[in-house]
């Protein structure tokens, strides 16, 4: 028998939940689209660390993560164009952009060829 259910009821790969670094990478996007306007911008701290590497490396791992939550955090939009992210050493800091245009194709367009898209030269 076959039973509908929604894409968000599949679980996470092997059976476990998301790691402390996507959970506070997806928590700290949503706080940050909430409650930033563009052009503001925010320093990341607190984020899960790594005791057994350098900061560079935790504060590398916690911007890979916010981007990586940004993609796949909604289904139908692609988050990463209202985020800028920069790594100075061990801080980390975003900044708050624009929506794009409206004509800017977003993750829907860009499923099909590159060709589909792009503008004719």
């Amino acid at each position: 028998m076959l039973e509908k259910i929604d894409l968000s009821d599949i679980p996470g790969p092997g059976g476990r939940g998301k790691s402390p670094a996507r959970a506070f990478a997806e928590e700290t996007l949503r706080a940050f689209l909430e409650g930033y306007e563009p052009g503001e911008v925010a320093e990341v701290t607190g984020w899960p660390v790594d005791e057994g590497r350098d900061a560079a490396w935790n504060a590398d791992r916690a911007v890979r993560a916010i981007d990586s939550a940004a993609y796949y955090m909604e289904r139908e939009r692609d988050l990463r164009p209202l985020v800028k992210l920069r790594r100075r050493g061990a801080r980390v800091f975003m900044e708050r952009r624009a929506d794009p245009p409206a004509d800017k194709p977003n993750r829907e367009a860009r499923k099909g060829s590159a060709r589909d898209y792009l503008p004719a030269a």
